[in-house]
């Protein structure tokens, strides 16, 4: 049984990898998608952006979404 399933929600903090795709759905962060889009600068996120695995929560706390299975991130 999948630990994190679809519509689970998460929270994520500084400096912890993002675990699963996801919509952020309270707070705001700038995640560091440089290991997954080659992006070198942060990128700011708030309520409803999306998110993805593997990617890095580079600044504030922020609560999640999960929107696919680990299979499918």
């Amino acid at each position: 049984m999948n630990a994190d399933p679809v519509g689970a929600l998460l929270r994520v903090k500084p400096g912890e990898r993002v675990p699963m795709d996801g919509t952020v759905r309270a707070g705001q962060t700038s995640i560091d998608q440089a290991p997954v889009t080659g992006e070198s600068i942060p990128v700011d996120k708030t309520t409803g952006d999306p998110v993805f695995a593997g990617t890095i929560n580079a600044s504030g706390t922020f609560e999640m979404e999960v929107t696919a299975p680990a299979s499918a991130s």
